[in-house]
């Protein structure tokens, strides 16, 4: 995952203009390795760079569960407010499909203590 991870920075670090797409890959191999205010700032970026919509609300459920995993319960729902409500990452390649509604209920399981 390290050399992925070096790869992904410079791809990041040569391309010519900011691309979304380059902070998305980067920002997953994050997430999978629980460096969560680094996955949460690259998935800002993807936020941030992505003029045509591609990516949707992808990187704010991602954000969510940055939070949640931060134990930031508050962001958390922050993030789950730019996620419309129908929005659901479908799942493929035997992943899981998911919604603001996991993180959500995540949240208040937290919340009330479990």
């Amino acid at each position: 995952m390290d050399e992925a991870l070096a790869d992904q920075d410079t791809c990041i670090r040569l391309d010519r203009a900011p691309n979304a797409a380059h902070y998305a890959a980067r920002a997953r191999l994050l997430k999978g390795l629980k460096r969560w205010p680094q996955a949460l700032a690259d998935w800002q970026n993807v936020a941030d760079l992505d003029h045509t919509h591609w990516f949707g609300p992808y990187p704010h459920l991602m954000r969510a569960e940055c939070f949640l995993a931060l134990g930031d319960l508050d962001a958390a729902e922050a993030e789950c407010d730019l996620v419309p409500d129908d929005y659901t990452f479908p799942g493929f390649m035997g992943k899981t499909k998911g919604s603001k509604w996991e993180v959500l209920d995540a949240v208040a399981t937290r919340r009330r203590g479990r």
